[in-house]
């Protein structure tokens, strides 16, 4: 992608939380010549500090995706965190035109295709414990008839994408001066949108950073 210096996020960790925070992502790769995308939940299993991670996830079977799962194919995949649209009437600055602010992450491999059923199933029940986290009686397949998972798993592909490059990038009027820094924040604040809000409480967090 596009990174200009001052958009760059250099912090790993706080690359993953995005990616973790955000997982619902889109995988993007080349078939016949053409680009084809899939949105896809991916889990991030990173070993180690000096780990960029490995991103796990599924796809059905039909899917023209699944065919590119031979480890030579390269792959992005994208994961977008808050953003929002910042107007210029926020800046101090007079003259100014609109402008997006937004938080996403690039990581890219060469995906390659799980046929282990423990394994795909493990990665299932990883899945599906991140995400039932909290409801009161958690949905297991462990709870389902083993014909029934059995003809679910048929019909999917898992792959795993052990990261080659993971970029970070996080726009939010780094570029800007402090005065139009903080009418964009109270500008995103005062929207009442979960998403301005969101947006808002990251660049507090970059604010924190700067010291």
């Amino acid at each position: 992608m596009y990174l200009p210096p001052h958009f760059a996020e250099t912090d790993r960790d706080r690359i993953h939380d995005v990616i973790r925070a955000h997982a619902f992502g889109t995988l993007v790769s080349v078939v016949d010549g053409a680009p084809i995308a899939t949105l896809l939940p991916f889990t991030l299993v990173v070993d180690g500090d000096d780990d960029a991670g490995t991103l796990y996830g599924h796809v059905a079977r039909v899917n023209p995706h699944a065919a590119t799962f031979d480890g030579l194919h390269d792959a992005i995949a994208l994961f977008h965190g808050p953003h929002a649209y910042v107007s210029p009437t926020w800046y101090e600055t007079p003259v100014a035109v609109p402008t997006w602010n937004y938080t996403v992450v690039e990581a890219s491999g060469r995906p390659e295709r799980i046929d282990d059923r423990d394994r795909v199933r493990a990665i299932l029940n990883t899945l599906a414990a991140t995400y039932e986290a909290g409801q009161p009686a958690p949905w297991t397949m462990d709870a389902m008839p083993a014909e029934f998972t059995g003809k679910m798993m048929d019909g999917i592909v898992a792959f795993a994408m052990p990261i080659r490059q993971l970029t970070g990038k996080v726009k939010m009027s780094q570029n800007r001066s402090a005065a139009d820094r903080a009418g964009v924040r109270a500008g995103l604040m005062a929207s009442g949108r979960p998403d301005d809000e969101a947006t808002a409480r990251v660049m507090d967090d970059l604010e924190a950073r700067r010291g």
